[in-house]
């Protein structure tokens, strides 16, 4: 059985990869640069931090003047432009109509996380957001997911762990929990699920708990 679920953010709950590759590319042509943005989304998809360091070596720029410009950017671009991910409401309607809970570890910040969750209507599925402010170590540790778990009294077993990048998985699996990727294939790290799209995953869940197939 699946009764709560542990998510990620970006990539997962919402299409945030569009608007952090064009706040990207914004940055880089602050400094008279141009990038493939599907080379862009490549590198996100491993995180923000990652994609400004490479960037920043390839093409001879400081990290942290590059990370800046991307963040001025990036909020410049906003929530609205960065919708739920399809069919992502209805599993979280799903988990709590059945008594359970939702609950979000992410790297970013509290803010952030918030203004996304609030501006298109999804905060009252959430219990709690652990987010950047918390200070628990970066995924892949499974600190943060270990606190949840040990504040609700959650049984690992019936705590499913959802993320879009290898790290949400193996932290997922470092905390002992069940472990779903949502996203392109391929990738290196195997979850217990492995579906491409929020749909697929709401199948799953239902046929785990309810015997649907």
């Amino acid at each position: 059985m699946i009764r709560h679920i542990i998510w990620d953010v970006g990539g997962t709950l919402f299409d945030t990869y569009p608007a952090m590759a064009e706040a990207f590319r914004r940055a880089l042509a602050d400094f008279g640069v141009e990038e493939p943005p599907a080379d862009l989304m490549t590198l996100l998809r491993v995180s923000r931090q990652h994609c400004a360091q490479v960037l920043a070596e390839r093409y001879g720029l400081d990290e942290a003047a590059l990370y800046g410009r991307y963040s001025v950017h990036y909020h410049a671009i906003g929530p609205e432009a960065q919708p739920p991910r399809e069919g992502v409401e209805a599993v979280l309607r799903y988990i709590v109509e059945r008594g359970g809970m939702n609950f979000i570890v992410t790297h970013r910040s509290c803010e952030s996380a918030y203004l996304l969750l609030e501006i298109h209507g999804l905060r009252h599925y959430f219990t709690e957001v652990v987010s950047c402010e918390r200070r628990f170590p970066r995924k892949p540790n499974p600190a943060a997911c270990l606190y949840l778990v040990e504040k609700y009294g959650l049984v690992e077993r019936e705590t499913l762990g959802v993320g879009d990048r290898d790290v949400d998985v193996q932290a997922g699996r470092n905390a002992g929990l069940r472990t779903a990727y949502v996203g392109p294939q391929p990738h290196e790290v195997k979850a217990e699920i492995e579906v491409s799209d929020m749909a697929a995953l709401l199948k799953f869940i239902r046929a785990e708990n309810e015997g649907i197939a």
